[in-house]
């Protein structure tokens, strides 16, 4: 997931919601003294809420969403449909997080959305690998045109179900491809945590609070499917994303995955993945690591820097620019 200003409130909601101490299961991105009153954890709500790039001049809107929102989480409510996006829509749900997050961001991942809005071009395929509730489905779903194609990986039950029935209610049921299954390395039944909501992920081993799913490689899934190219792979997977790419490798190696967006940081610890056997992957298939800069309209060539999370890795980079400047 990228940067999002409303995580740090939002799990800070939810520990007073759930006990009278700060202490939670949830991450915490800093911590609070125990004296913070409700006045600075309003504070900090507006704060990160006005700060998301989208909402900095539309504070009205951002406040009309926050409250809204708030109301959500107040009664729990479910499957509250909401426009987004111009003529999409999305079911709020008051425990899912990325709900959370299109309501305080709504552009949710600023640098990541806008290469999709103009790399992305009508009839092109592309995969969202762990795709959660829907979001990025539903975003890249705004370019492909009618004879695009989405394949949309989704191996936790409720998050399955929750993105059935947002491809619904969006017409989607065409272009979208909804599948049960993680991607991984290998083909077969892996261990899965549960209840995490979006930080749920493959489980080296099977224990407590794990169930088991079914996973595929994009190799054999897009073979069998009679997929040539992938014009983009967007890859959230808590960690095991040098499972994709290993499960991915004939395609890699034909240069037939265009872009592949992915995450690097510390919840390769889930996986017991180095990062530098990550990028030691990427640059096998001779992969350029990339970010993209929103003014320019142009994917640009960096190093890795752990003060940074997200990054695309490009098959090729003149092309792909090339693509950009003549849309």
């Amino acid at each position: 997931m990228g940067t999002n200003y409303g995580e740090t409130h939002y799990f800070i909601y939810l520990t007073m919601n759930q006990s009278n101490s700060l202490t939670s299961t949830f991450p915490v991105s800093f911590e609070l003294p125990a004296n913070t009153s409700p006045y600075s954890f309003m504070s900090i709500s507006l704060s990160t809420l006005f700060h998301a790039p989208f909402n900095r001049k539309r504070r009205l809107f951002a406040l009309c969403r926050f409250v809204y929102w708030k109301w959500i989480r107040l009664w729990k409510m479910n499957n509250v449909p909401y426009r987004i996006w111009d003529n999409k829509k999305i079911l709020l749900n008051h425990d899912s997080f990325q709900c959370m997050w299109i309501m305080y961001n709504y552009i949710v991942d600023w640098e990541e959305f806008f290469l999709i809005k103009h790399y992305l071009q009508p009839n092109d395929t592309v995969a969202d690998v762990g795709a959660n509730m829907g979001f990025y489905t539903i975003w890249m779903s705004k370019f492909i045109g009618p004879n695009g194609k989405i394949f949309s990986f989704e191996p936790d039950a409720l998050n399955y179900q929750r993105l059935q029935k947002n491809v619904a209610i969006n017409h989607l049921s065409t272009p979208v491809t909804v599948v049960q299954k993680g991607v991984s390395c290998v083909s077969g039944v892996s261990a899965f945590t549960k209840g995490l909501d979006g930080e749920n992920h493959i489980a080296l081993t099977r224990q407590h609070g794990t169930v088991d799913i079914e996973t595929v490689t994009l190799d054999e899934y897009m073979h069998t499917n009679q997929v040539q190219n992938l014009a983009y792979v967007k890859v959230d997977v808590e960690g095991f994303e040098l499972a994709v790419i290993k499960g991915a490798c004939n395609y890699m190696k034909g240069k037939k995955i265009k872009i592949l967006q992915l995450e690097i940081n510390q919840t390769l610890q889930n996986s017991g993945t180095h990062i530098q056997d990550l990028l030691a992957a990427i640059s096998k298939y001779d992969y350029t690591l990339c970010e993209f800069n929103i003014e320019k309209k142009l994917l640009i060539p960096i190093k890795y820097s752990a003060s940074r999370e997200n990054y695309f890795a490009v098959a090729d980079l003149e092309e792909a620019n090339q693509r950009m400047r003549e849309q």
